[in-house]
């Protein structure tokens, strides 16, 4: 049975994984509540925030999308080696930064009454990490709170997702 808090905010039951399915009205995403993952080599007070929510909030993220897809062979340059790939990624992770932090930061303030903790400092304190996940692995940004998240009090990462893509995704109307 979910839960409702008093600005309509649920909070569904738990899947088989442990994972649990926010909803906030009028929010163009939902929070997937996941069990902290201590099996990574990680920082923990991880949240991941759906490309398509940064690329929503800015179109130019998509035209360098569109010129990294045609790099080709390029895009595996060494660092240093061809200066126009470089300026490519040294914008586009700029503009990730920009905007998966924004996201995470307004996700946070909304989740207040749901996720236990400092929130304030979680928000405040969060920074975009491109070894969010795991340190041996560069695929897998996203943003780490500036304090753990807790969900009756247990360790929590956050998975935020396009309402869009997460309907398309599970297959809801």
């Amino acid at each position: 049975m979910p839960k409702t808090s008093t600005d309509n905010t649920t909070v569904a039951s738990p899947d088989r994984r442990g994972h649990r399915e926010v909803t906030i009205p009028g929010a163009p995403f939902v929070v997937i509540v996941e069990p902290y993952a201590r099996s990574w080599d990680s920082p923990g007070r991880r949240v991941y925030v759906d490309n398509d929510l940064a690329t929503d909030r800015c179109p130019e993220l998509v035209d360098l999308i569109e010129q990294e897809d045609g790099l080709g062979d390029r895009r595996f340059a060494e660092r240093g080696s061809l200066a126009e790939v470089d300026f490519l990624y040294d914008r586009m992770n700029r503009l990730w930064e920009e905007h998966k932090l924004a996201v995470a930061r307004d996700a946070l303030a909304q989740l207040d009454g749901v996720l236990d903790g400092d929130l304030t400092e979680a928000a405040a304190g969060a920074y975009f990490n491109l070894l969010a996940g795991c340190s041996a692995c560069p695929c897998s940004p996203g943003v780490t709170a500036g304090a753990s998240l807790f969900y009756q009090g247990q360790q929590v990462d956050l998975r935020i997702e396009s309402r869009r893509m997460h309907r398309r995704i599970d297959g809801r109307a």
